[in-house]
């Protein structure tokens, strides 16, 4: 089903919309963030350039390649201009706001404009999953492809999701975490009460973990610099294995990586 069926039910004219594709960008939170957490709207309304020139806005954010999720459909009011951005008057109207962070499309946006006229795209946009409950992340895709953003790492935590907290409880563990600005390591370990989810729990909340050379790092740059920060997993320790063992994995790590000579580890 195309979602442009979804509006001739609502006889609404496509022409009177102004489609637009959030993504996110490297100094601002993820758009799907801003929706799950309820801002996607003031989110939105703060623009750079004139580009809600229609009256009804349609709004998607991107989760996946060629996957976007509903954000509604919002009414483009008048704007205010103010150093340098545009601050639209905007309001949620009701159409389809059961579907909002629900429903996903697919389409394949190959070009870099995220601000198109709706009429020229929607016949290309299909509906392929409608979600029982609002999308908050992907479930855990199994330790071996754990990669996460900061962002992704927070939201997780805020809400608990109940797949990633219950896989990363279960199991001791080695993870880097990786400044995708630099390029530079922090090799670290996991081995406490609640393993994985304990350590990481402690990076959402705070960015460095109380890791000394991490903690310098967003001290001097800001705890905004931790949006640059990825997680993943190197190797899963069971935690019947002793504390001898995990330490030197973790030293294993530290030197194949070289973390300590071109990364954030101090010891």
């Amino acid at each position: 089903m195309k979602f442009s069926e979804l509006l001739k039910l609502k006889s609404i004219d496509p022409k009177s919309m102004k489609l637009h594709l959030a993504m996110g960008k490297s100094n601002r939170n993820e758009p799907w963030i801003e929706l799950s957490e309820g801002r996607f709207e003031d989110w939105q309304r703060v623009q750079t350039k004139l580009n809600f020139g229609r009256s009804l806005i349609l709004s998607f954010v991107y989760i996946h390649k060629d996957e976007w999720l509903f954000a509604g459909i919002f009414t483009a009011g008048e704007y205010k201009e103010l150093d340098g951005f545009y601050y639209y008057s905007t309001a949620l109207t009701t159409y389809y706001s059961e579907y909002i962070g629900r429903l996903v499309i697919k389409f394949e946006k190959n070009f870099r404009a995220s601000y198109l006229l709706a009429e020229k795209h929607l016949e290309n946009m299909e509906i392929v999953q409608i979600f029982p409950d609002r999308y908050i992340c992907d479930p855990f895709p199994g330790y071996n492809n754990v990669c996460i953003s900061y962002d992704t790492l927070r939201q997780i935590q805020r809400t608990e999701e109940r797949t990633w907290k219950t896989a990363l409880s279960a199991v001791f563990g080695i993870y880097l975490i990786t400044d995708t600005k630099t390029g530079m390591h922090y090799v670290g370990k996991a081995d406490g009460e609640q393993a994985i989810w304990q350590r990481w729990t402690a990076y959402a909340m705070n960015g460095h973990g109380s890791n000394s050379e991490v903690k310098k790092v967003l001290q001097e740059k800001g705890i905004s610099y931790a949006e640059n920060f990825q997680y993943s997993i190197l190797e899963v320790i069971t935690k019947n294995d002793n504390q001898a063992y995990i330490d030197a994995r973790e030293q294993y790590w530290k030197t194949a990586l070289r973390s300590r000579e071109f990364g954030y580890n101090d010891n």
